[in-house]
């Protein structure tokens, strides 16, 4: 499966240059979801033609919601994996205590469904790194990944979406 890598993990030193065969550690994915909407099983990661707001090729993760948090942040179990499905698209706000502005995702659409209920994302998938889980509290579904394949962005892809986009696999 196809997934984005930002560039900003490798410019800070949290995970090197992508190369075929490298083995990503203690990492997650995150469904970069245009879409949510209600959906019975089986549970599945299957690639869905249609547009997407960045270079990752689109998927429709579909499965059970195991763990979810306010403002938009779901943890689905879809077939061998668990994915946090959060929306692509974000907001400025206010963050308390101090009042500072910030991004929170967000979409209009975006509905937090009760634990168990069967959902259909259609998103991108973008690696997410061990402090960022970690700093969020996020419930543990990493995984190590290997990865198989990567692909050059654009130079307009990289202006939209900087970073890499690797196909990754479960280690062997």
């Amino acid at each position: 499966m196809w997934a984005h890598l930002p560039d900003w993990l490798v410019d800070d030193g949290l995970l090197e240059e992508p190369r075929v065969g490298q083995l990503l550690e203690g990492v997650g994915l995150r469904a970069e979801c245009a879409r949510l909407r209600s959906a019975g099983g089986p549970a599945v990661l299957a690639p869905i033609a249609g547009p997407t707001h960045h270079p990752a090729p689109p998927y429709a993760v579909t499965g059970s919601v195991t763990w979810s948090a306010e403002p938009a942040s779901l943890l689905v179990d879809a077939e061998d994996l668990q994915v946090l499905v959060e929306p692509c698209a974000a907001r400025e706000v206010t963050l308390a205590p101090s009042g500072a502005r910030g991004l929170e995702r967000f979409l209009p659409e975006f509905w937090m469904p009760d634990l168990g209920t069967w959902v259909r994302a259609d998103c991108t998938l973008a690696v997410v790194p061990e402090v960022e889980w970690v700093a969020l509290g996020f419930p543990d579904a990493r995984s190590d990944w290997t990865i198989a394949r990567t692909r050059p962005l654009t130079a307009h892809d990289t202006a939209v979406c900087p970073g890499y986009l690797v196909d990754l696999v479960h280690p062997a």
